[in-house]
């Protein structure tokens, strides 16, 4: 794992090899299909609710962070190579 940010202890993110970024709801991790191959190095979560999270090859993805409902969770998010 390369980079962790969180909006609370039950919204967490982390990034890592081969475009993995986990998603942390306070009871369990789930994957967040962004599918760009390259590895993410740093993740931050800024205070608009987005998440940005950058990589090599010039990778920068920016997604609006998961909502809640309904005990789905709802991911919006958009990569770049």
């Amino acid at each position: 794992l390369n980079g962790i940010c969180g909006f609370s202890e039950t919204d967490m993110y982390v990034v890592g090899a081969d475009s993995l970024i986990l998603h942390y709801n306070g009871s369990e991790w789930s994957g967040v299909d962004v599918g760009t191959g390259y590895d993410l190095n740093d993740i931050r979560c800024a205070g608009t609710g987005d998440i940005i999270a950058v990589g090599d090859g010039g990778t920068i993805i920016q997604a609006t962070a998961r909502t809640k409902g309904k005990g789905k969770d709802k991911d919006q998010g958009k990569g770049k190579k």
